[in-house]
């Protein structure tokens, strides 16, 4: 297993795997459906909002939309020259159409919408030109996460850098890197470093902790994005520990 995610309403578990199959459990540990699609392994998985779509991103470059109720594959995706790293879902959508965003070891994110009414279609409708592909990172995006409001996407990268885009903006609109202080943490090891995200800047104080040596690391996931009213995103990376930005 390599990848697995909650619906919103902890209903069903997804699973993603090695063999390029997604699965979907009840919270009895029911297999409900099997999402037979890739040809490599899957490694993200999202729910939408509603519960009612799952987004798979898988290494054979595509990432695929399923029915959760039905299991069918409504909608494949071919935006990327290379794996697909991560996915997730833009809140609120984009002037009517359900929209999401993916990112790729290609250094791109592409962000993608649906037409109106998805249906299931024998084969599933494939769809090779995104909404819009946003350029900047200098290393593959490893992870994306959408704000709660769908106003921002924060992207994080092998370059070391976190970058805050907007839909419609050809370029980003702040960017962080990793090259900063750091601040030990007793539990979590000396990779803990904060932030401003709407006016980038870093804080020299934090209660309880000593100022460590500056670290340079790549940038891995995206967890609990843009908490604290929009201000701060929380970063995974590849040091024993976690970035406050």
């Amino acid at each position: 297993m390599t990848t697995l995610e909650w619906s919103v309403d902890g209903s069903l578990l997804a699973t993603g795997c090695m063999d390029g199959i997604a699965r979907l459990w009840s919270r009895e540990g029911i297999l409900r459906h099997s999402l037979d699609a890739h040809s490599e392994s899957i490694f993200s998985l999202r729910f939408d909002a509603a519960g009612k779509r799952l987004l798979t991103g898988s290494y054979d470059k595509c990432v695929s939309v399923w029915d959760v109720s039905t299991g069918k594959l409504q909608h494949k995706f071919e935006a990327h020259s290379a794996q697909v790293l991560d996915v997730d879902w833009k809140p609120g959508g984009y002037h009517g159409h359900d929209v999401f965003a993916s990112c790729s070891t290609d250094r791109t994110i592409a962000v993608c919408a649906l037409a109106d009414r998805e249906t299931d279609t024998d084969p599933a409708a494939t769809t090779t030109t995104p909404l819009q592909v946003l350029v900047g990172h200098a290393d593959e995006v490893n992870a994306i996460r959408w704000d709660p409001s769908g106003g921002l996407l924060a992207s994080c990268s092998d370059d070391h850098q976190v970058l805050i885009w907007q839909l419609g903006q050809s370029s980003a609109l702040s960017m962080i890197n990793s090259k900063g202080f750091c601040y030990p943490h007793p539990c979590l090891g000396p990779s803990l470093f904060i932030g401003s995200v709407i006016t980038p800047r870093r804080y020299t104080q934090f209660v309880g902790h000593r100022l460590a040596k500056a670290r340079i690391c790549p940038m891995y996931d995206l967890k609990d994005s843009f908490v604290l009213d929009l201000k701060f995103i929380i970063v995974g990376t590849r040091e024993v520990g976690f970035c406050i930005i």
